[in-house]
């Protein structure tokens, strides 16, 4: 009969129902920080080394699937924040503190979402090409001269080789290139 394995240190609070408990607050809107400050619950620190260990692989897809939807329910708090009514001072007046506030609100909101989830609330960088692409293929050589084992010029100019280019006012055969 083997005994079972000792482990050194605290046993761990980790369960399944914790672990769904977590993720479920997380998909709900709360932060790691405010799950972890409640009763009951474990630290931080604790719950990221959860995350980081290879034996809680079940946790980290739940935890990761519980990010993606909060993500998620952000893009729809953000909305609600949007449309929502400013508060009035006394007077019955908009306060302008009031104003900054849900800008500020509305701003981080939609900084964390186009960071995290850039694909759907990032901004948008078009590329639109226009004009088109040629190529130009040159399947022949000139040959040189018999003679002169010499390339005129123009045969270059007129087929664009060497990287010659010419005004259009030279006079045929007149110019060689010696290569």
């Amino acid at each position: 009969m083997t005994k079972p394995k000792k482990t050194n240190g605290r046993p761990t609070l980790f369960t399944e129902t914790l672990a769904a408990s977590i993720c479920q607050r997380i998909a709900d809107g709360e932060t790691i920080r405010a799950i972890c400050g409640s009763a009951a619950m474990p630290g931080t620190t604790t719950v990221f080394r959860w995350l980081a260990s290879g034996e809680r692989k079940g946790f980290r897809e739940q935890y990761e699937a519980a990010v993606q939807i909060r993500l998620e329910t952000l893009g729809d708090a953000l909305i609600e924040l949007a449309d929502a009514p400013i508060e009035r001072n006394a007077a019955g007046a908009i306060d302008g503190a009031a104003v900054q506030m849900r800008r500020l609100q509305i701003e981080t909101r939609r900084w964390i979402l186009s960071k995290l989830l850039p694909r759907k609330y990032g901004d948008r960088m078009g590329l639109d090409h226009q004009g088109g692409v040629s190529l130009v293929v040159v399947t022949g050589v000139p040959q040189p001269d018999a003679l002169t084992g010499r390339i005129a010029l123009d045969d270059c100019c007129n087929n664009n080789i060497l990287g010659v280019k010419c005004g259009g006012n030279r006079q045929p055969n007149k110019t060689t290139y010696d290569p």
